[in-house]
């Protein structure tokens, strides 16, 4: 299916077409988004939250020139998002006095 009409398909709510979607792209989504962050319920979790930001957001969303690519860049700002939470708690714990007075 050319993916204008996929698109214009699930803009128009049609849960056929965003399901087709999900089958087609869930796989390599998780892959990519398990190697950035190497932690399997979080990456499930993310690519998740990428199709229910898609789907909830479709009737606002400019008909990108590939859905891939639109789909991959929402779902690479939610990695670097929980990167930086995951990196962010670590200084916070290694700043905390209960760590500090253990060295």
């Amino acid at each position: 299916m050319e993916e204008h009409i996929l698109f214009s398909k699930i803009q128009q709510g049609d849960a056929a077409s965003f399901e087709w979607l999900y089958k087609k792209y869930h796989p390599r989504m998780y892959v990519f988004c398990y190697g950035l962050l190497h932690d399997s319920d979080k990456a499930k979790d993310i690519v998740q939250e990428c199709f229910i930001a898609f789907w909830e957001h479709r009737t606002h969303i400019d008909a990108p020139e590939a859905i891939s690519a639109y789909l991959f860049r929402i779902m690479k700002n939610l990695c670097v998002k929980q990167i930086r939470r995951v990196t962010q708690n670590c200084k916070d714990l290694l700043s905390s006095p209960e760590v500090s007075n253990i060295f």
